[in-house]
């Protein structure tokens, strides 16, 4: 069982990439990218490696919010 909150975005030009935090009760939080399409772009351990791939999916001159 897991619980999601929504950590953070980054706006690309065609898509919009959400960074999503997974409480799990075993082991470490997972951080998943989800596209806006609700496509599953990747799942990661830490967070900077969730946003370092999203702004990557992006591409140049990506922003957060």
């Amino acid at each position: 069982m897991s619980d999601k909150e929504e950590i953070g975005r980054v706006h690309g030009k065609n898509h919009t990439y959400t960074i999503v935090k997974h409480k799990v009760t075993f082991g470490d939080d997972l951080y998943c990218v989800v596209r806006d399409d609700d496509k599953n772009e990747g799942r990661f351990r830490s967070r900077a490696d969730a946003y370092r791939e999203a702004h990557e999916k992006a591409g140049s001159g990506a922003y957060e919010s």
